[in-house]
């Protein structure tokens, strides 16, 4: 690692090529600070017996929420209506968006970008 003159650190390229243990928690450190699946409200959950294409439903402004009992068929899936009905709104456009992006997950390769751009505009 060589000392930059340009900023008050080290050259984070460098330390990048230098430390590969490093990146990777920067990126397990990336991926936890933009995930918010944790900061979800607790609801009761109740399985219930509901044709296949309803997968679940919630009273708004109840703790309390209903999954289709074929959710355990597809557990990623689950985990998608889960989330989807414990941050329910009273849009429902609004709550399919928001739970899809809680979901989402970026690529190592977006992730060092972004830490990249962030370490450039810092040191800029």
């Amino acid at each position: 690692m060589t000392y930059s003159s340009q900023c008050s650190g080290y050259n984070l390229r460098e330390m990048i090529d230098a430390n590969p243990v490093g990146i990777e928690y920067l990126v397990r450190n990336e991926r936890m600070r933009a995930d918010h699946t944790n900061k979800i409200p607790d609801k009761r959950v109740e399985m219930a017996r509901m044709p296949w294409g309803l997968f679940g439903y919630t009273y708004l402004g109840e703790g309390k929420q209903w999954l289709n009992e074929l959710l355990y068929q597809t557990p990623d899936f689950k985990r998608e209506v889960d989330l989807h009905e414990a941050i329910h709104t009273n849009d429902e456009y609004e709550t399919r968006v928001v739970s899809k992006d809680m979901l989402r997950e970026e690529s190592r390769a977006e992730i060092l970008k972004r830490i990249m751009d962030e370490w450039d505009y810092r040191r800029n």
